[in-house]
Parts: C-alpha cells; sequence; structure tokens
C-alpha cells in the first residue's frame, strides 16, 4: 500500500504545476474605510484535467496595517490566512496566455487593535473563520519549458456580518505575481 501510494503521489506530482507569488492586497467595501493597502505571499498547485482545465488548491497570507489614526489612537492591524481549492481554465498554451478561475474554501480573518495609556497598553484580538469565494483572471508568460512568470488579479470575499463593532477583512483585491514551476 505504501509503495502504491508512493507511486500515485510521484505521479501526480509529474503532472503538477506550483506557483509561489508575492501580491498587493487593497481593502474594498467597509473594509476599506479602515484599513490601508496590505501585502502578503501564497502559493498554488495546479493539476491538469485536460488541456485547458486545471483543479487547484491555494494557500495564502495577507495582512494590513497595523493602521493609527491621525489623532494617534489605538493601532488596528488585520490578517487574512487562507486555505481555498478551485478550477482554472486557460484560454489557450501559448507563449503568453490568459486564464481565468474560482477558488473556494475557509478563511481565517483576524482583528487586533493596541490602545496605548501613557507607558502601558492593552491588545484586543479576534479571529473568525469564514468561507468565502475568490474569482481569479491572470496571464502566464512562458520564460522556458519549466518556468513560467504567472501574473493574476484576484477578488477575495466573504460575508460581511461585524462582530463587536469591529470589521474584518471580509473583502479585498489582491495583484500577485510571482514563479510558477511545471513539474
Amino acid at each position: 500500500v505504501f509503495v502504491l501510494f508512493l507511486m500515485g503521489s510521484s505521479f501526480l506530482m509529474a503532472q503538477a504545476k506550483i506557483s509561489v507569488q508575492v501580491g498587493m492586497a487593497f481593502p474594498s467595501g467597509n473594509f476599506s474605510n479602515v484599513a490601508t493597502n496590505g501585502y502578503g505571499v501564497g502559493g498554488t498547485i495546479e493539476f491538469k484535467q485536460d488541456e485547458l482545465l486545471s483543479v487547484c488548491a491555494f494557500i495564502g497570507y495577507y495582512t494590513w496595517g497595523p493602521y493609527t489614526v491621525w489623532y494617534l489612537g489605538p493601532s488596528d492591524s488585520y490578517s487574512n490566512f487562507q486555505v481555498l481549492i478551485g478550477l482554472r481554465y486557460a484560454f489557450s498554451h501559448q507563449k503568453v496566455h490568459p486564464y481565468m478561475g474560482l477558488d473556494i474554501g475557509m478563511n481565517s480573518l483576524s482583528y487586533s487593535r493596541t490602545t496605548y495609556y501613557g507607558y502601558t497598553s492593552t491588545t484586543t484580538q479576534l479571529t473568525q473563520g469564514r468561507i468565502g469565494a475568490a474569482p481569479v483572471f491572470g496571464v502566464i508568460f512562458k520564460v522556458n519549458t519549466g518556468l513560467n512568470l504567472d501574473i493574476n488579479f484576484k477578488y477575495n470575499f466573504t460575508s460581511q456580518e461585524l462582530y463587536n463593532a469591529n470589521i474584518f477583512p471580509t473583502s479585498f483585491f489582491v495583484l500577485n505575481a510571482g514563479l510558477r514551476f511545471d513539474m
């Protein structure tokens, strides 16, 4: 059984495409009223289903802040850890080709506020898990046989509920750029 598992894993990995990316995260909706632009990292693994369609898994982390208001009040920061699965559809397999997709999965949304009182401070942290979705539009630039440049634009969103009057990073745009390795 162990040998069959290793053979199956190596067969899948032989057809996998692994992408590592960095990105700028731009808040939207109510979240844009309380946060500035952020940044993050992510990784995608794709398994080809046919010539143009792939199944993928994405794991990423984005952060915003600390954000301090103009009167030097509390310092707020936000983060979103994502584990998503989805589909990608490539429009061709030319040297430069666009693709689109949809990712759905779990988001761990975090909010942290540090309030300063002279020489002391207190920190409040809240975390919630929510299911979200993210449509993706991107372009692949083939550099050589196994190396590609992957640039994509993703809109991440979850439900926009408030928790104790605190806003979570529920909707944001991400512009990612990175390298994709074809195994």
